[in-house]
């Protein structure tokens, strides 16, 4: 006979160990800047020629602009929907806020948007 496994046991994982916490500081890989002032000014105009070249066209990715903002995906396409102007995302931090703004709003309860809107009506500008 095969072997089976009693049913009236319940089948557990072996408890998941968290690993220690490590400190950054030891542990960071980082590059050692061995770059001469004239090699730094070459690699700024190389990126800059880079920059320029994605900016020239009619439309700007969202991979693109992702890049230029150092934003995640997921935040540059939540900017879009609030804006798609490039000059707005690159140039105005309203927008960005807007985002945030969003974002923290979708996590409280409707209870607590409920306080919120009456302690925003309550304020005096």
């Amino acid at each position: 006979m095969l072997n089976q496994i009693p049913q009236n046991k319940p089948i557990t994982a072996a408890p998941e160990t968290k690993p220690e916490a490590v400190e950054t500081e030891t542990k960071r890989q980082v590059f050692v800047n061995d770059l001469s002032p004239e090699e730094r000014e070459q690699a700024v105009a190389e990126y800059a020629d880079r920059i320029r070249e994605q900016l020239s066209g009619e439309t700007i990715s969202i991979n693109c602009m992702s890049r230029l903002l150092n934003m995640a995906h997921p935040r540059v396409t939540a900017l879009l929907a609030v804006t798609a102007s490039a000059k707005e995302a690159l140039l105005d931090s309203s927008a960005n806020k807007v985002v945030r703004a969003k974002s923290l709003l979708s996590k409280l309860t409707e209870e607590q948007r409920a306080a919120l809107l009456k302690d925003l009506r309550n304020e005096q500008h």
